[in-house]
C-alpha cells in the first residue's frame, strides 16, 4: 500500500560525542548501532545522517535492521563532517541500524516517517 509522509521537528536520536541515544564515546569501525528513531507505527524514515572526523577514510550505512544493504548512505576522508539525506525502511518497533566502516562520531537527526 501506499505510504503517507509526516513531517516532524528535525530531532536528534543520536549522538555518540554526547551518548545521545545510548552510545558513546565512538561508534566503532564495524560496529552497528540500533537505535529507535520514529513511532512504532512508521515503516519508514526521513533524515540526515552526519559522519563527524571518522579515523580513516569510511561511510556510514542507514537501514532496516533486517538487511544491510550494498551501498552507504554518507562518505567521508579522515576528519571531515559530512552529512547527507536517507529515506530508509524501518523496523516493527520504529527502530534503524546504523554501521560504520571506521571509527567516528555518528549524528541520527530525524526529519519526518512514513506511515500507511
Amino acid at each position: 500500500g501506499q505510504l503517507r509522509f509526516v513531517a516532524a521537528q528535525p530531532s536528534r536520536v543520536l549522538d555518540t560525542r554526547i551518548a545521545l541515544g545510548g552510545w558513546s564515546p565512538l561508534h566503532g569501525s564495524g560496529q552497528t548501532l540500533d537505535v529507535r528513531a520514529v513511532p512504532p507505527e512508521a515503516r519508514a524514515v526521513t533524515g540526515t545522517i552526519t559522519l563527524v572526523a571518522p579515523l580513516r577514510p569510511g561511510f556510514l550505512k542507514t537501514y532496516p535492521c533486517s538487511a544491510e544493504p550494498p551501498t552507504s548512505s554518507v562518505n567521508a576522508l579522515t576528519g571531515d563532517v559530512l552529512a547527507n539525506g536517507f529515506t530508509v525502511g524501518v523496523g516493527a518497533d520504529g527502530r534503524v541500524c546504523v554501521a560504520a566502516h571506521a571509527a567516528t562520531h555518528t549524528l541520527l537527526d530525524v526529519t519526518g516517517w512514513w506511515v500507511p
